[in-house]
């Protein structure tokens, strides 16, 4: 498997946001079969990504709905929640959990 850097994690992300399409302003529709393939071809990858995005949350809490959306597709894809709680863990200790409440995901 290859060693994860900069260039797939921004690729990566470049072909998440392809998964998304804005239906309204503020609100968008995730093609979430797309998302799973992508996830199940990029396991290191998307762990990264959850990681950063939980990072970048911290200063903007939009980025906590990207991370659980590729939490949960990780969920599906390799049957582990592990990652899902970690996001949502995260979220009430930054205090952002309404913002996890803004999507809703399969459960």
């Amino acid at each position: 498997m290859a060693k994860v850097n900069e260039e797939l994690i921004t690729e990566f992300v470049e072909q998440m946001n392809l998964c998304g399409t804005r239906i309204s302003e503020g609100s968008i529709t995730v093609d979430f079969p797309a998302l799973c393939r992508l996830v199940s071809k990029n396991q290191k990858t998307a762990i990264h990504v959850i990681e950063l995005f939980c990072i970048m949350a911290q200063r903007n809490p939009a980025y906590f709905q990207g991370a659980l959306s590729v939490a949960s597709a990780y969920r599906i894809e390799f049957n582990d929640s592990s990652l899902v709680a970690m996001v949502q863990n995260q979220a009430v200790a930054a205090g952002a959990e309404e913002w996890l409440e803004r999507i809703t995901i399969l459960k």
